[in-house]
């Protein structure tokens, strides 16, 4: 635990200490996000991957048609783990349309397939 605890000091500190660098930020925001995800903390995963959204999306990353993508479904697996589907819809229906050809495709259409299905039930028993 000690370890871990020690691993988000230090992402914490790249991020406010770096600024300028955005590689350094991406990677600190992806590795806070993964350890947050791990512990079960769902809304502040859900925050380290919309700062890196923002990072990706205001500066042309080379990759980024890979690393999108997969932000994209994490982010939204995170908000499915919430019970948030109104949040990861369009998520996955971004990641369809503007990423085609991401190597996890299939598996993004299945959980839009899956949660779309639940959403339809809800609504009819309500």
């Amino acid at each position: 635990m000690k370890k871990t605890e020690d691993a988000v000091l230090i992402y914490q500190k790249v991020i406010s200490e770096y600024k300028s660098e955005d590689e350094a930020r991406i990677s600190a925001y992806n590795w806070l996000a993964k350890i947050y995800e791990a512990k079960r903390k769902y809304k502040e995963a859900i925050n380290m991957y919309e700062e890196l959204l923002k990072i990706i999306k205001k500066k042309e990353i080379w990759g980024e048609e890979y690393i999108a993508p997969d932000i994209m479904f994490s982010l939204a697996m995170n908000y499915d783990c919430l019970f948030e589907y109104r949040k990861s819809i369009p998520l996955y229906k971004e990641i369809i349309e503007k990423y085609p050809n991401y190597i996890r495709i299939k598996e993004v259409k299945l959980r839009l397939k899956g949660i779309s299905s639940l959403e339809n039930k809800e609504i009819k028993n309500k």
